[in-house]
């Protein structure tokens, strides 16, 4: 695959662009979310169109992933494969070279042996018979004009490096949006706490009440979740992977940037970073106490050590 298709593609366009955001491409993909503003009913999406369509453009891009996959992989193979062929041509080129120095560092008068190494060095497409003939040897020859080179420059890069750049790119690319995407799927959020109720009620289907209670037991069991992750990883001691996800939460939330659920989710991001900033600050209280503690027990026990041999060294005097 070259770079013109990737370009031309209208699917992988938008991910070849250096300022492509995962964000902006979701909000321009996706149908709008509730809004912060009244709108009205036959302007908003159902929770099942907007469920199908998330899933359909994850699939979409999950096999545009394979098939960059399998480019990149068969153009590496190829790669790994010419390599020992041009080190071999490579080599093949250095030593007709070093004979053709040797021939013409020799004596001038044997033309045979420099017409032989300029033909044997020249290109094996020229035939002996097509070539014109050699002018017979004069007594003040003229100096030969250095050869045009028509290679490119070893400083260019090839071609194929700069598809391979341009295919691990949008790789990354497709890898970060699916990502996000599935980041944003595992974050639901219960209706109860969002402040336009009415307005998700009224894009439900007619069955909006059931649909309402499985969204809520949905939620709250998904919060529970990520509070007892944050909790698991303060009580292993992994704060950094803790920090990790709660700003990955929060780099989640942009993807429902001007709707109804930025605040709501925005506040249960900041509920689970006051939960961290809580469980560090009582980590460290309670290991400022755990050392007095300890040097209090050390203390004791060092009391005690003397005392047993105060009272060994006077029984050995009463003695």
């Amino acid at each position: 695959m070259s770079s013109t298709s990737l370009k031309t593609d209208p699917l992988l366009s938008p991910f070849t662009n250096s300022t492509f955001s995962a964000t902006a491409y979701l909000n321009d993909t996706l149908p709008s979310l509730p809004s912060t503003t009244p709108t009205t009913k036959s302007a908003l999406p159902s929770l099942a169109s907007l469920t199908s369509q998330t899933q359909s453009q994850i699939s979409t891009l999950s096999a545009q992933t394979a098939r960059l996959s399998t480019t990149l992989t068969a153009l590496t193979d190829d790669i790994l494969r010419s390599s020992s062929r041009l080190a071999y041509e490579v080599e093949l080129l250095r030593g007709e070279a070093s004979s053709l120095i040797e021939s013409l560092d020799g004596d001038p008068t044997h033309d045979l042996n420099l017409t032989t190494a300029i033909t044997k060095f020249a290109s094996p497409a020229l035939a002996p018979s097509s070539s014109p003939p050699l002018p017979p040897p004069s007594s003040s020859p003229e100096p030969l004009p250095l050869p045009t080179s028509t290679k490119s420059d070893p400083g260019t890069p090839h071609e194929t490096l700069s598809h391979l750049r341009t295919l691990l790119h949008v790789r990354t690319l497709l890898l970060s949006t699916t990502h996000t995407f599935n980041a944003a799927l595992s974050f639901p959020l219960p209706p109860s706490l969002l402040h336009t109720t009415s307005s998700l009620i009224s894009i439900t289907a007619p069955t909006a009440a059931a649909d309402t209670d499985a969204l809520e037991q949905r939620g709250q069991a998904a919060l529970a979740a990520l509070r007892r992750e944050i909790s698991s990883l303060l009580a292993t001691g992994d704060e950094e992977a803790a920090r990790a996800r709660v700003a990955e939460l929060r780099e989640t939330v942009r993807v429902w940037k001007g709707t109804g659920e930025e605040k709501a989710r925005g506040k249960v991001v900041d509920e689970l970073e006051g939960m961290l900033e809580e469980g560090v600050g009582r980590k460290k209280t309670q290991g400022g106490s755990g050392l007095g503690e300890m040097r209090a027990q050390d203390g004791g026990a060092g009391r005690g050590f003397l005392g047993g041999l105060q009272r060994l060294r006077e029984g050995v005097y009463m003695d």
